[in-house]
């Protein structure tokens, strides 16, 4: 899947997802780079458990189908096939923290599964301006092998 995408640095709960989402659109429509089917995605390359949260990196991407240049602070990346697990999850982003805890202590390890080097990233499904926290739609990747 190709996508542009802005990165950011800081604790995921602190940072402009939705001002970051803007301004994609906002190249998406300044590039003509419109079609169906653009997916609003987001990597997550770090652990808050284990990583300063001041140093948390995460991509704000949207999958897109169009070619297409970087140009400024939006810069072009491949979201890497393969094989993922994949959850669903309906709820609050802010409860986001608890289902990877689920995943990576209580799933991953009787699954027989084991984790790719690459990030996970999750997709989201709804428009949270639109939509309820409580009925938010989130699928969640996890590299395997």
């Amino acid at each position: 899947k190709s996508a542009i995408y802005i990165q950011l640095t800081g604790a995921y709960n602190d940072l402009d997802f939705p001002g970051t989402f803007r301004k994609l659109w906002s190249f998406v429509k300044e590039q003509k780079l419109y079609s169906a089917g653009i997916e609003h995605i987001g990597v997550y390359y770090d652990d808050p458990k284990v990583t300063e949260s001041s140093k948390l990196r995460s991509d704000v991407c949207l999958v897109i189908h169009k070619p297409v240049q970087p140009e400024g602070e939006i810069d072009v990346k491949v979201i890497p096939g393969g094989k993922y697990a994949v959850f669903s999850y309906q709820g609050p982003y802010s409860d986001l923290g608890i289902v990877y805890d689920t995943i990576f202590s209580e799933w991953l390890p009787v699954s027989g599964c084991e984790l790719r080097n690459l990030p996970v990233f999750e997709m989201y499904c709804n428009d949270p301006t639109r939509t309820k926290p409580e009925k938010l739609k989130t699928e969640i990747y996890v590299p395997i092998q």
